[in-house]
């Protein structure tokens, strides 16, 4: 495992059952090491991890040490702001998703856990992907369907899924682009030009699945909801 400190720490982790399925983000805050991710519709949580290798993957973008204070500044700015109220989920572009203040900015409807990562890598200047070479493919539309009709059986607000599915048709940004496009030597990537690389970080973590080694198996976190009851 990489050596690293506290201060050091910005990345993304990912974990799945049959392929990469989720994505968190984490960061430094006051000694911790924390990772914030859109678990659900209404459900942004931050949730205390000892190390990155409790995760079935993770990957630490090329970042200088202000890049990586500013990706820890930011998470906490959100994380401040979404006490207050909950975080929608949705299928908004993450180019300027949010503000500089850690709000979303007008027009996003919401974010998916992948494109909350993202957001978040864009809002300080260091995107992952060239956005506009991201095409609507077939299957696109269906899974995003159903993930807004899985909210509304969940008790969604039905304007929000409204809004969610007014927004369509939008490309779906997978995680496993996002993971493979950390790792590409010259992010932003354009569409299809690390499609090998998405493969191999796919087959790296179905590889570890079962493994005895305590640190490279998945760990239920801890989490706290960004909720306004608390």
């Amino acid at each position: 495992m990489a050596q690293f400190t506290v201060k050091d720490i910005a990345g993304v982790a990912c974990f799945g059952s049959k392929e990469i399925e989720h994505l968190g983000i984490f960061y430094h805050d006051d000694g911790e090491v924390l990772e914030a991710q859109v678990e659900w519709h209404e459900r942004l949580t931050f949730g205390p991890i000892a190390c990155p290798s409790d995760f079935e993957l993770w990957a630490r973008p090329r970042l200088d040490p202000a890049k990586v204070e500013l990706i820890a500044f930011s998470c906490r700015l959100i994380r401040s702001v979404f006490r207050k109220r909950r975080f929608p989920y949705g299928f908004s572009c993450p180019k300027g998703a949010f503000t500089e203040s850690g709000d979303l900015s007008e027009g996003t409807v919401g974010l998916t856990c992948a494109s909350f990562v993202l957001a978040v890598l864009d809002l300080v200047g260091e995107p992952l992907l060239v956005y506009d070479t991201w095409p609507n493919r077939p299957t696109d539309d269906e899974k995003q369907r159903a993930t807004a009709a899985a909210f509304l059986k969940d008790g969604a607000d039905a304007a929000q899924v409204q809004a969610m599915l007014a927004e369509l048709p939008k490309p779906r940004f997978q995680p496993d682009e996002v993971m493979g496009a950390i790792l590409a030597p010259t992010p932003p990537v354009i569409f299809g030009s690390h499609e090998q690389l998405c493969k191999e970080i796919t087959q790296k973590m179905m590889s570890l699945k079962g493994q005895a080694n305590p640190a490279l198996c998945p760990v239920k976190l801890k989490s706290e909801y960004a909720d306004p009851a608390q």
